[in-house]
């Protein structure tokens, strides 16, 4: 009797404190967000450079006297450790200008009509720029070189020709320029034949095999081949890894969920957008499948499996794309593909020339400035560990995903709040009212380039060096509240999380 007297006591104060705390969550205008956390097992580990970034070809060339600048170089070495993956349309339509050897002119195309040379000077200024900057080396090299792709609008016919390749790659060999991770061959190419047939592609892929077969014999020092850079996945994909897995390090595609972009303002605060859309019912790359056909022929071979082009979409649409509004999707993404077993996330793109690189210069061409989600990465790998935890929930209004923090025992959430209203997290298995260190960054507007974090705004230093405005607040105890149209990172010091140990 004693004990059941005890355990209805109990039983209220419990009741009191949940009718309490849901007083609190209303007097803050918030809803509330259940979300249990599984600190007693991981789902898998990360790898440190998952968060990269990709760079279109002709941007590059476009931007070769910057490679030296010593600021760019500072900013550029803040999203290290990543990897940096050079290609894009563009990389189809370079020649690689290597001493002695003559360049014949290419045919037109409806795309880009004409080959831009790369001159070997230029080429180790990029290597050396990636290296520099603790940036993973990939390149993507020219598959149309040799084929007219002026027929029916951007067919390509003929049949690839492999010389200035094999002279390019044997200039690198001999000449030991590195460190180079890998390469690629073609972007974007065989989706529907749209411009050479899967079985072209596959074939080109096995002639490269044996060309770096050829230049490198041995093995250990020869750089990967990684491919094929496709835009959406359907059987295709499966021929294509099952042709090529004897040889190929990992499996590239590229995924623009909002496709076009013409939706994008109010797809990226949907709550339902961010949840389903991103990967699982991904239009542009049918994400879901390319996972699943990686899972059943690439991964069990040994093959990776890298994300090299990614942004909310494919069209640089200004007033969303750089800006604040954009990171609700990229931190959706991160903290959805930490979960598959993709290895590089490369955001689309590194720097220059559009609406949505990292960072850029403005009108007067000197002066840098970063875009918000710059921020979003590089505050991912000073406070987002390795391991990735389950965080599960209904996600009415709001996300989060959970990893293990830096620090033994302490747990790294992402956090966001596309709702028009605040949230309250109540965090189970941790609990809420843990000690932790929040970022939150929100904006006067959604179409804002600049962001504040914790209410002090961000700007890049003139050296290129991070703020001291980028720094948490911490929190000794109380509610975690998310404010409307907010995102980031909170930093559970106190979680004492056992598989975080």
């Amino acid at each position: 009797y004693q004990r059941r007297v005890r355990g209805t006591i109990f039983f209220v104060i419990e009741m009191k404190f949940l009718f309490a705390f849901v007083l609190v969550a209303i007097a803050y205008g918030a809803t509330v967000e259940v979300v249990q956390i599984d600190t007693t097992s991981f789902i898998l580990e990360l790898d440190p450079r998952f968060v990269s970034s990709g760079w279109e070809m002709w941007s590059y060339l476009d931007n070769i006297k910057t490679l030296s600048n010593s600021i760019f170089r500072k900013i550029a070495s803040n999203l290290g450790p990543g990897a940096l993956r050079v290609g894009g349309i563009t990389c189809d339509w370079v020649n690689y200008t290597v001493p002695k050897t003559k360049i014949s002119d290419q045919y037109g195309a409806f795309w880009p009509d004409y080959e831009r040379p790369i001159s070997m000077d230029d080429f180790k200024a990029l290597v050396d720029l990636a290296a520099a900057s603790n940036l993973e080396f990939v390149f993507g090299l020219n598959e149309l070189h040799g084929r007219n792709c002026h027929v029916n609008g951007s067919k390509c016919i003929g049949k690839w020709d492999t010389s200035n390749v094999r002279e390019f790659l044997t200039y690198i060999r001999d000449n030991k320029v590195g460190p180079i991770f890998a390469f690629e061959l073609g972007n974007e190419l065989t989706v529907n034949d749209y411009h050479i047939p899967i079985t072209e592609n596959i074939a080109d892929y096995i002639t490269l095999n044996q060309i770096f077969t050829e230049i490198w014999p041995d093995k250990l020092t020869r750089p990967q081949i990684y491919g094929p850079s496709v835009d959406h996945c359907n059987s295709d994909v499966d021929l294509f890894m099952s042709q090529t897995k004897s040889f190929l390090g990992g499996f590239t595609y590229h995924s623009y969920p909002g496709e076009n972009g013409s939706r994008l303002v109010t797809q990226e605060v949907s709550i339902q957008w961010l949840k389903e859309n991103i990967i699982l019912h991904d239009p542009h790359a049918n994400s879901e499948y390319c996972i699943e056909s990686w899972n059943r022929i690439g991964k069990p071979v040994g093959m990776h499996l890298w994300l090299t082009e990614t942004n909310s979409a494919y069209n640089g649409i200004n007033g969303v794309m750089n800006a604040f509004e954009n990171s609700f999707w990229y931190l959706a993404s991160l903290g959805q593909y930490a979960k598959t077993g993709v290895e590089r996330h490369c955001r689309w793109a590194f720097y220059g020339g559009s609406n949505f690189a990292f960072f850029d210069t403005k009108d007067d061409g000197r002066t840098f400035y970063v875009l918000p989600d710059y921020w979003v990465a590089v505050l991912h790998k000073r406070v987002i560990g390795t391991k990735v935890l389950s965080a599960t929930g209904t996600f009415t209004n709001g996300l989060v995903y959970a990893h293990c923090g830096k620090a033994s025992g302490s747990v790294s959430l992402i956090v966001i709040n596309p709702s028009t209203s605040d949230i309250t997290l109540d965090l189970r298995g941790i609990g809420s009212t843990v000690p932790r260190d929040e970022y939150i960054f929100t904006a006067t507007a959604l179409s804002s380039q600049t962001v504040e974090l914790n209410g002090n705004s961000l700007f890049i230093n003139p050296d290129g060096s991070l703020p001291s405005a980028l720094r948490p607040r911490t929190v000794s105890s109380g509610d975690i509240i998310l404010p409307r149209y907010s995102y980031g990172y909170i930093v559970l010091n106190g979680a004492n999380a056992k598989v975080c140990q």
